[in-house]
């Protein structure tokens, strides 16, 4: 499947092979689209992590402000220097 890309992309990939650490602009490509794998599998492991805490919180009852959490959590840590 022949791609074109834009200038810039393609002085990226030249300067990649011309460093030696690819052998040819397919091996470059290769490693670009095989990170970008591993991005998009990261966001989809933080999205669904994402949606278990926001079902975690709205299974932990009635929300407080976030002063009032804070506090609290400040009243914990003071209990804990007592």
């Amino acid at each position: 499947m022949p791609i074109t890309v834009p200038p810039d992309v393609e002085e990226i990939v030249e300067q990649k092979v011309a460093s030696g650490l690819y052998d040819s602009p397919d091996e470059v490509m290769r490693a670009a689209l095989s990170l970008l794998e591993e991005m998009d599998q990261d966001d989809g492991h933080r999205l669904a992590s994402l949606r278990n805490d926001i079902i975690e919180g709205i299974g932990s009852g009635s929300p407080v402000p976030a002063s009032e959490a804070f506090e609290r959590v400040r009243a914990k840590i003071r209990a804990s220097y007592s």
